[in-house]
């Protein structure tokens, strides 16, 4: 609405404009001094054609304009709405969402390069969670090497810290929501 707001302004300046570049030349000639009855009569023909032809059309484009503009800027504002709260989203961890704005919209082109900045991190995310899941197992593998006595204290302390580092990574990694990656042969 604010958007409106300015249209209208704008309108009224217009209006402003024209309206002393109409009506201001005529009505200083219409109080000269040296004008006749006839010559007063033709100026004021002259305003009152103007005031009968100018207000009604200017009224009417104002409308035409001012409603043609409120659906603009709905098609501009619907989309940043959107855009606003898919950040909220992706801002909170969850990438497993795209944004999907009407047809008519404008902004489709920003639309389609967030859907894929989301879905390019997303897929990033879900290697990162792959990678993990590797080296939690190597770590499990790695730990159960402790029953057979085949690991000294300190590699059984560096081991420890190491999976105190992995658990977290893991806390960091768990913060994203991410769709989860397609198998081999389905979607």
């Amino acid at each position: 609405y604010h958007l409106f707001f300015i249209i209208i302004i704008y309108f009224l300046a217009i209006l402003l404009v024209v309206g002393v570049s109409l009506f201001v030349p005529l009505m200083s000639s219409l109080h000269g001094v040296d004008l006749d009855p006839q010559q007063r009569s033709a100026i004021a023909d002259k305003i009152l054609y103007i005031h009968a032809r100018f207000w009604p059309a200017f009224i009417f484009i104002a409308i035409i304009l001012s409603l043609h503009s409120l659906l603009v800027s709905h098609r501009i504002a619907g989309p940043l709405y959107r855009f606003r709260k898919a950040y909220q989203t992706i801002a909170d961890g969850d990438l497993s969402k795209t944004i999907h704005i009407r047809k008519h919209d404008y902004l489709h082109e920003e639309e389609k390069h967030i859907n894929a900045m989301t879905v390019a991190i997303g897929s990033r995310i879900r290697d990162i969670q792959l990678e993990y899941q590797n080296m939690a197992e190597s770590l499990g593998r790695i730990r159960s090497f402790e029953a057979s006595g085949a690991i000294n204290a300190e590699v059984l302390t560096e081991l420890t810290e190491l999976e105190e580092n992995s658990r977290k990574l893991k806390e960091k990694i768990d913060f994203f929501k991410v769709e989860p990656p397609e198998t081999e042969g389905g979607p």
